[in-house]
């Protein structure tokens, strides 16, 4: 993946409505999933997930969301 899009793909993560937070990143996760050598890719939007208060797979292929107790 290119770092321009990387970039952008993280800017939009950090300035979407949680609403569509979830979906967004999945969606992401599954396109990054089809090049090998993308684990740096994932790792920097597993940290904006996080940042965003969601969990991430160990092998960062998928978000879930927290629940609240």
């Amino acid at each position: 993946m290119r770092r321009r899009t990387l970039r952008s793909a993280l800017q939009r993560i950090e300035s979407m409505p949680a609403a569509d937070l979830f979906d967004a990143a999945n969606s992401y996760f599954g396109l990054l999933r089809q090049s090998p050598s993308s684990h740096h890719n994932r790792a920097d939007l597993a940290n904006a997930m996080r940042k965003r208060g969601f969990t991430v797979k160990g092998d960062l292929t998928k978000v879930y969301r927290r629940t609240h107790v």
